[in-house]
């Protein structure tokens, strides 16, 4: 017997701003139906193909096509074309599940036989209402949800007495979550435990068809390029394994990390990989067969995936004890966006700053300059946000004031003109002097310019307790747990430490001259930040040695350890620090 399998995203959320989707017409009989989300000033744009209309010898759920963020093309093709459920000896043997016969759920706003525009939070499936009541609602199709961060679809399947959950979650920040979740209504092979697996296939077309190429990421040792077509397992969960598609023109690309919920069931016989990644050939949708296992070796043949068209397949999987009808723990990867995709244009708030009069140069005996900050709100709702300037050298200064905390009418701004105060004893040198909004101390965006310290003699260095922010209008120092000006901005006060050791995405990637890395630490710990070559080979230490618990960020040129340029490519930097690690990829153009 066949069964279908389709599954979505659990996605919880405040209803704040809610944007409206634009969309033409919906067709139920598979034409592909055109999204624009925000329907203003749109960040996505793609259409979608119903299940009862998608592709592949038995279907694959909602089907989405030719995804562009900010007008530029991410995923070629994205669905579930591979599903497949065995049970443990004494059960009721393995089957091929189907993806294509859609069953009724929870949604209202309904705008035809196929598709309905509903409130945020009110799409229920099967697993929302716990399966074992059987299925739900009355309207089959796709439902869309449209939250102030996310764009949600979501449709419900059908396979015998299998019921599949699939959901499409597109981020406002770049980031998309496929989620697939499954559940039964009563019957009596579900009395015997049972374990799924379903099998994305990504088209990842970054900037088009060609030059593509994937890596695998892992904290456990080097990290690979891969020449021809292979498969995958990531291994021990605490290595953090991951995979990123990226293009080699313009650096540009997505990571794939897996999702917690996919360590739970490891490779076995019948589901034989985690991955695997294929040249793109039109007639490879699926691996053609109704057998139980899925049956890679036809797709994957030693064909060339090193800067051509590539698609990374994915496997979800969840075991089912026996009689848990209610199990609907959803899973699916996450996919982060690398690279300039233009996310920094659509913050719900952005931040500039430029010096009166530039360029700064800073005498010997110490000075000061000022600077315009603008804080902008873009939405049309009021915004909440940190704000916080740093100030950075690679002579070992690391001088953050803030975070405040700014709150903003619907399109309202703060603007200040700001003096900065410079001690005699900085070090000489070139200075990154950054300003970021976001949830501290995670940047949403960010802007920045430089200034010198010139060379000369200067009292020692006394720390960052001279480097005093003024404000220009009153003279008067901002520090710290104080207000500028009340009814623009409230100080939160200084955040002492972070709560956990963290490695944020360096700023800007790719970069041709310099970039900025941000750490975390919540302890004291001794710390090693280390930048290797595509080929796993060290080429640069940022930081060595042990450090006290705060928040920290280092630039890097471009170099290595011995002071000499290194060539356009993807490189890697590694943060140690205790027993955290983690590591984050980023592209250096020349």
């Amino acid at each position: 017997m066949k069964r279908l399998s389709l599954s979505l995203f659990f996605s919880l959320g405040l209803i704040g701003l809610l944007w409206p989707v634009s969309a033409a017409a919906q067709s139920c009989t598979g034409g592909c139906n055109p999204v624009a989300w925000p329907e203003t000033n749109p960040v996505w744009e793609f259409c979608w193909i119903p299940a009862s209309a998608s592709s592949g010898t038995n279907g694959s759920g909602i089907e989405i096509r030719d995804v562009t963020y900010n007008g530029r093309l991410v995923l070629k093709r994205g669905h579930a074309p591979i599903l497949n459920v065995d049970y443990d000896p004494g059960g009721c043997g393995c089957f091929r599940d189907w993806l294509d016969q859609e069953v009724t759920f929870i949604a209202d706003g309904v705008v035809n036989s196929c598709y309905a525009e509903s409130t945020p939070g009110t799409v229920q499936t099967v697993c929302d209402t716990g399966g074992s009541g059987g299925d739900v609602g009355s309207f089959t199709g796709v439902a869309s949800e449209s939250y102030a961060d996310r764009l949600v679809l979501t449709t419900q399947a059908q396979a015998g007495w299998y019921r599949y959950t699939m959901r499409w979650n597109f981020y406002l920040d770049g980031r998309i979550q496929p989620e697939f979740a499954f559940a039964s209504v009563p019957a009596s092979c579900v009395n015997n435990t049972h374990n799924h697996h379903v099998y994305w296939r990504l088209d990842f077309d970054i900037e088009g068809a060609a030059n593509d190429y994937i890596v695998e990421t892992s904290d456990a040792g080097a990290d690979l390029t891969f020449a021809t077509e292979t498969t995958r397992t990531w291994g021990d969960p605490l290595d953090n394994v991951g995979w990123s598609v990226l293009d080699a023109l313009t650096g540009r690309g997505y990571h794939l990390e897996p999702g917690l919920e996919d360590y739970e069931l490891p490779v076995d016989e019948f589901s034989k990989l985690d991955a695997f990644f294929t040249s793109y050939r039109p007639n490879e949708l699926d691996d053609n067969t109704f057998q139980c296992e899925i049956q890679p070796n036809g797709l994957v043949n030693g064909e060339p995936i090193d800067q051509t068209d590539v698609v990374l397949w994915y496997r979800t999987g969840h075991r089912h004890l026996g009689g848990d009808l209610d199990t609907c723990d959803a899973g699916g990867p996450m996919l982060t966006p690398l690279g300039d995709w233009g996310q920094d244009d659509q913050s719900a708030v952005t931040v500039a700053v430029a010096p009166l009069n530039p360029p700064v140069e800073i005498p010997p005996e110490g000075g000061s300059f000022a600077f315009d900050l603008t804080v902008v709100n873009t939405t049309t709702s009021a915004q909440t946000t940190d704000l916080w300037l740093s100030i950075t050298n690679d002579g070992g200064v690391d001088v953050t004031r803030g975070p405040f905390n700014v709150s903003l009418d619907a399109g309202g701004s703060l603007f200040r003109t700001v003096t900065q105060k410079v001690p005699a004893g900085a070090p000489a040198g070139t200075y990154t002097y950054t300003a970021s909004v976001g949830a501290f101390p995670v940047a949403d965006q960010s802007d920045s310019f430089t200034f010198e310290k010139l060379t000369g003699a200067a009292a020692a260095h006394r720390g960052d307790d001279r480097w005093t922010l003024f404000d220009a209008s009153t003279d008067t120092p901002v520090k710290d747990g104080q207000a500028w000006v009340a009814e623009d901005l409230r100080a939160n006060g200084s955040r002492v430490a972070p709560a956990i050791f963290s490695l944020e995405q360096n700023y800007p990637n790719p970069f041709r001259a310099t970039t900025t890395i941000r750490y975390a630490l919540k302890e004291p710990a001794r710390v090693t930040l280390k930048v290797y070559n595509a080929l796993g080979r060290e080429v640069r230490t940022l930081a060595s040695g042990v450090q006290t618990p705060g928040f920290r960020s280092v630039v890097w040129d471009g170099r290595d350890d011995a002071g000499a340029e290194l060539p356009s490519g993807t490189y890697f930097y590694k943060l140690r620090a205790g027993d955290f690690e983690k590591s984050r990829l980023m592209v250096l153009l020349k």
